[in-house]
C-alpha cells in the first residue's frame, strides 16, 4: 500500500503549476486533486467577507484562466500570419503574452 506523499507526489508535476481543477474547500483553503486536504494555497481574512471570497473563487480558477490564455495565445497567433490584422487584436495579443509572462509560462 503507498503513503499519502507516495501519492502526493505522484499527482504533482515536475515543472509548473500544480494542475487543476482547483477547489475553494473552506474559509481558509484552496485545494487540488481527488482527496481532501492537498492544499495549494492558504487565503489569508485580512480583508472584508466578500473581498477575500472573490479573492479565493479567482485563485481556484487560475488553472482555467490560464488554459484559457494559452488557448486565447495559440488563436492571436494564427492571427499574426494572416494578411491582416486589427489594432485590437494586436493589443489583446500583447496582453496575453504580458500575462502569460508574470504566470511563467
Amino acid at each position: 500500500m503507498e503513503d499519502a506523499m507516495t501519492t502526493r507526489t505522484q499527482h504533482t508535476p515536475e515543472v509548473g503549476p500544480t494542475p487543476g481543477p482547483w477547489r475553494v474547500a473552506n474559509e481558509t483553503r484552496i485545494e487540488y486533486g481527488p482527496f481532501v486536504g492537498w492544499s495549494v494555497a492558504k487565503i489569508l481574512r485580512d480583508v472584508p467577507d466578500e473581498q477575500w471570497k472573490a479573492n479565493a473563487r479567482l485563485i481556484a480558477a487560475s488553472p482555467d484562466l490560464l488554459a484559457a490564455l494559452k488557448a486565447c495565445e495559440a488563436y492571436l497567433q494564427g492571427v499574426e500570419e494572416a494578411a491582416e490584422r486589427m489594432p485590437a487584436e494586436i493589443a489583446l495579443q500583447t496582453t496575453v503574452k504580458a500575462a502569460l509572462a508574470k504566470a511563467g509560462e
